[in-house]
């Protein structure tokens, strides 16, 4: 197997500011997590490999990187991470995918079916039955003729020590994708945001600022992102937002916002009773009127969502727009339930739990899957010496009947076409 790999200048710069501040020495834990980067001794960009994982929910994106005791990605990577110990309560899944034989080729450039990466927080994602939700995200984007793709937390490990290396590595990959999804997860480290740890439950710096890192570099083109839970609150913090590490003890409720705790399905909106059937909580998300998230959904006013989290968005990152909140009954403080920005969606909520129960929550989640065919439309059509918004919308109208909704010509038309002109 040839591995494609091309050196980075000297003395290049960091591709961007991702904003993400560095207030906190190295501690301990990070300075291990360098010094098993730092193995490979390498400064060479080093391509990407895809590969199959026999069982994952996707195809899964790793830098191309062997050595003479690790025969595939997989299996280095998995030992790499171990060894860092970032993920003490899963050795035994590092342990199982370093273990997994697998197929793996150089990464191609994109076909014609939009690549959508799905961003994995924790490795038994990878392993069957790891995380339910991002197989359901993966169902989805192939039903919505999407390729989508793994990247597997902490992906970095195999890159190096140097983050304009790292900047440099994944702003490569990211110019083949068409989209990014961010499933949830774990808590986010105060660290992303400057502040200390209260009530972050198993926080992990190095494994934030990776996808804090990748999801950044992807906003700053043609892709479009949609972040859940956990990604809304690192996208947010990454941008130079704060969170609330958690809504009971900080003030914003005095009742749990976790549905888990009354017994409720995933489907089903957190709606809270007294003993009389009497409603004195619910996660009935106020949505702004002239947001992507209203249109959307038909237009509503607001929307009752499910509820799995702790944290919260206190304040939102640069660039990001409240949308959505939740005002608790008791304390009448609001929560931050969805920000966006012109290709960037956020939920507080899982919107993809709900899919079969709601059919406007079908349409939030695929968006993605929508405008990642737009931007695959529009790459097409550029190569092709058509760059005119006329001509994208011609070629919308001319695709698979329900491949777009009314709202993807209107956000074309509203959000795409000027950043076109410019």
């Amino acid at each position: 197997m040839r591995i494609v790999s091309a050196a980075r200048p000297q003395g290049a710069k960091p591709v961007i500011d991702t904003g993400i501040p560095a207030r906190v020495r190295p501690d301990a834990f990070e300075g291990t997590v360098a010094a098993v980067r730092g193995a490979s001794g390498t400064s060479a960009t080093p391509a990407f490999a895809r590969l199959h994982v026999p069982g994952a929910p996707a195809d899964v994106l790793l830098p191309a990187v062997t050595s003479p005791y690790a025969t595939s990605p997989l299996q280095l990577y998995a030992s790499r991470v171990e060894r860092t110990n970032a993920f003490p309560e899963q050795r035994a899944a590092l342990r199982a995918l370093g273990r997994v034989r697998t197929e793996w080729a150089p990464l191609e450039p994109p076909g014609e079916r939009p690549r959508v990466a799905i961003l994995i927080s924790e490795p038994q994602a990878l392993l069957p039955g790891g995380y339910e939700p991002v197989a359901r995200l993966a169902d989805m984007l192939r039903e919505q003729g999407c390729d989508p793709v793994l990247i597997p937390p902490m992906s970095d490990v195999l890159i190096g020590t140097d983050r304009a290396h790292v900047q440099a590595t994944l702003t490569k990959l990211v110019e083949g994708l068409d989209g990014v999804v961010g499933p949830g997860g774990a808590d986010v480290h105060p660290r992303l945001y400057g502040d200390a740890v209260t009530h972050a439950i198993t926080p992990n710096f190095p494994r934030d600022r990776f996808e804090a890192e990748l999801a950044t570099l992807a906003m700053r083109g043609d892709r479009f992102l949609l972040g859940i839970c956990r990604s809304h609150q690192l996208w947010n913090a990454a941008l130079g937002g704060k969170l609330v590490q958690d809504v009971r003890a900080d003030g914003l409720s005095v009742i749990s916002q976790n549905q888990d705790d009354y017994g409720l399905e995933e489907h089903q909106p957190f709606v809270v009773r007294d003993a009389a059937g009497k409603v004195t909580f619910e996660n009935r998300v106020h949505l702004t009127p002239d947001s992507q998230f209203a249109a959307i959904v038909g237009g509503a006013e607001s929307v009752l969502t499910n509820s799995y989290h702790h944290q919260a968005v206190g304040r939102p990152g640069q660039g990001l727009t409240v949308t959505g909140v939740v005002t608790d009954p008791e304390t009448q403080v609001e929560t931050v339930e969805s920000t966006e920005a012109w290709n960037v969606l956020t939920t507080q909520f899982h919107p993809e739990l709900m899919m079969d129960a709601d059919p406007r929550f079908a349409a939030l989640t695929e968006t993605v899957a929508r405008r990642a065919h737009v931007f695959r439309l529009e790459k097409r059509l550029a190569a092709e010496g058509k760059s005119s918004c006329a001509d994208l919308l011609a070629a919308m109208r001319e695709a698979p009947e329900g491949r777009f909704l009314p709202t993807d010509f209107a956000w074309v038309e509203q959000a795409l076409a000027p950043r076109q002109n410019q």
